[in-house]
């Protein structure tokens, strides 16, 4: 049992908090502004973008693409793929994962074609 001299005694909500609607007024008010500005300056902000920086430009439309992106193929077999899509990599962290399946697919065409060296020897 709480003690009589405690913050919030049973019964008592505390206070009157903040008033109702405040949250979603600010936030329609920003969304507003930003739909406002964006219809007067969005053509030429996103052709700023894409100019200027194409790694953001790509990473902003890859950021809107779904995570998951179900296709059906045919009516008739009712196959549904399932296709997850990885996390937006950086320029260079993309080159050093294709470099790396580079060298793993070098590795494997050199390991069979010593393994066929080693079969045409015996």
């Amino acid at each position: 049992m709480p003690s009589e001299d405690t913050q919030f005694k049973p019964g008592h909500s505390g206070g009157a908090g903040r008033a109702k609607g405040s949250k979603n007024k600010l936030s329609g008010s920003f969304l507003q502004a930003l739909a406002d500005d964006f219809e007067e300056y969005g053509s030429a902000a996103i052709v700023a973008v894409r100019e200027s920086s194409p790694g953001e430009y790509l990473r902003v439309i890859a950021g809107l693409m779904p995570k998951e992106l179900l296709l059906e193929v045919s009516q008739e077999e009712k196959t549904t793929w399932v296709i997850s899509a990885s996390p937006v990599l950086s320029s260079d962290d993309w080159f050093k994962q294709a470099k790396e399946a580079q060298l793993e697919e070098a590795d494997k065409k050199l390991a069979v074609s010593e393994s066929l060296q080693i079969q045409q020897e015996q």
